[in-house]
């Protein structure tokens, strides 16, 4: 067990107002915060660093290792805890074993593992009859034949991927086997997963989802498209460029969509709270269930993208569901309709920019909402070699009348950046 440390943040939680346990303080948690406190809670934070960028916006804050059970336990223990959240971090699971030893509510624990842990989520999709990509599943420390009988099983070109890693880290395109025997001798250095999945590689279009459970039902779905065009120059990194709304998504099409992201729900064991998904749709039609994880999206897309498409933010329902409080539906009713864009600005690997990026080239496209570089980017202006979405050294956002309109501008803006920077 790891001893906490409390401190308090912007001011003491009062006596009156409810406390929600924030598990994760980065810089996309300071706007669970906003949003909780704008609803009345308080928010307690828990973190593994002293003063993440949340603990300046908190009412109070906990170092504590989330991942140590026994420890987050008695950190939380005495401060009156009444819901237990987390936003945009990989954290479904700490959230679920938190909420179940307080006695609060929230997924399972196994729901949440079948919602974060790869092989166990597509067994459970597979056996509710849900399409997935054909798969084996692989020890890390079964031997290297028995990874290549695995992707005879499935077929080159294969994915490869750990079950336990977030953010495409140690996700790779496997076009045959002396491929695969690459991949395998770096298996146990690179990661600590002991479960991989060899998936078969399927193409077609990508979407992510976004989508909120009640009582079993889903009240809310949010599709945007997912950017590949011109990433193959990463291969056998599997790196995506980013989103963009709204998807309009002929009518029949998106209700089966829907329809399948609600039996998604039903074999994970979700029914208050959240599924994001990675979706992909053959040219025929075919739609496969890539990911779909018991966790609000990373990336901006749950509280920055859909907000600015259409007015909604999740989180304003989410955060009440955790509290086991109702919500009111009209915050999840659209109140705007416009094209939005995300795409990340990248250099070439292992390069230094000339200068750092000046803000003044926002002007370049308009309307620009964000323009944000990762701190250690800024900190070092290198590129480092881009293995997974980690490796993004930023990112920009742009609005237009039409999803075209917006992404042409975050293109151009993207395009403007590294020139300028090279």
């Amino acid at each position: 067990m790891t001893a906490a440390s409390t401190s308090s943040a912007a001011r003491t939680p009062g006596a009156t107002r409810r406390r929600l346990a924030l598990l994760g303080g980065g810089s996309e948690q300071v706007i669970a915060v906003r949003v909780a406190q704008a609803l009345g809670y308080d928010v307690v934070v828990f973190d593994d660093t002293d003063q993440p960028p949340a603990a300046q916006l908190a009412n109070a804050c906990v170092r504590t290792t989330i991942k140590d059970a026994d420890a987050l336990l008695a950190a939380a223990r005495p401060l009156r805890i009444e819901g237990v959240f987390t936003h945009a971090a990989e954290l479904a699971v700490e959230q679920a074993m938190l909420a179940e030893r307080l006695g609060l509510p929230g997924l399972s624990v196994d729901a949440a593992e079948r919602g974060t842990l790869k092989h166990l989520r597509i067994r459970a999709l597979e056996e509710s009859g849900i399409r997935v990509p054909a798969h084996r599943r692989v020890a890390v420390d079964e031997p290297r034949a028995a990874w290549h009988v695995a992707a005879s099983a499935v077929g080159y070109p294969l994915v490869a991927k750990p079950c336990n890693e977030k953010g495409a880290r140690g996700v790779q395109l496997v076009r045959d086997a002396a491929a695969l025997d690459v991949y395998f001798d770096a298996r146990e250095s690179a990661l600590a997963s002991p479960v991989f999945l060899l998936e078969s590689f399927e193409i077609g279009m990508q979407i992510s989802s976004e989508s909120v459970f009640t009582g079993g039902r889903s009240v809310w779905h949010a599709m945007a498209l997912r950017h590949y065009n011109g990433m193959e120059r990463f291969h056998p990194y599997l790196i995506e460029d980013g989103h963009s709304m709204p998807l309009e998504l002929e009518p029949r099409l998106r209700s089966n969509i829907e329809a399948l992201i609600d039996a998604c729900a039903e074999s994970i064991g979700v029914r208050d709270g959240v599924l994001k998904g990675d979706l992909l749709v053959r040219d025929d039609g075919t739609i496969f269930v890539i990911e779909m994880a018991a966790r609000t999206s990373g990336g901006r897309f749950a509280d920055f993208v859909t907000p600015l498409h259409c007015g909604v933010n999740v989180l304003e329902a989410l955060i009440p569901l955790a509290m086991g409080d109702a919500f009111d539906p009209a915050v999840l009713e659209p109140r705007a309709h416009r094209g939005v864009s995300q795409r990340f600005v990248f250099l070439a690997e292992g390069s230094r920019a000339a200068r750092a990026p000046r803000a003044e080239l926002m002007r370049v496209a308009s309307p620009t909402e964000a323009v944000v570089f990762q701190p250690r980017f800024l900190a070092t202006l290198e590129q480092a070699p881009i293995r997974s979405h980690h490796d993004r050294i930023g990112y920009v956002v742009c609005t237009g009348e039409t999803r075209d309109d917006a992404d042409r501008s975050a293109l151009d803006l993207c395009a403007a950046l590294h020139e300028d920077m090279t």
